[in-house]
């Protein structure tokens, strides 16, 4: 699971999550919190966060959370998965889905 994710959209890329062995950062709602990643019970545990333990969903390079009270895909830079989701997004606001595309 090492490496840098981001959350992917309309606006450009946002670092969100980084990762080393057991240890990370989560940067979240304006500060950067220290945490411990459970990779048994899918779950960290963010240092500062009221319900400190989030449960995660970790998959072909993308993780999965709720860490800022909505759940979010966050991808591993240089992936796969990370390049299709930054194919989908054309810089002008519009999120290009199978042909069509549609405001965000």
């Amino acid at each position: 699971m090492d490496g840098e994710y981001y959350e992917i959209g309309d606006y450009g890329t946002d670092l969100v999550i980084i990762i080393k062995g057991d240890k990370g950062t989560v940067d979240a709602e304006g500060s950067t919190s220290s945490m411990t990643i459970d990779t048994d019970t899918q779950t960290f545990e963010i240092s500062g966060f009221v319900n400190p333990t989030v449960k995660f969903e970790y998959k072909d390079d993308v993780i999965t959370a709720n860490i800022t009270g909505s759940e979010r895909q966050y991808f591993k830079k240089g992936s796969e998965a990370y390049k299709e989701e930054l194919k989908k997004f054309n810089g002008n606001g519009r999120r290009i889905e199978k042909g069509s595309e549609k405001v965000l």
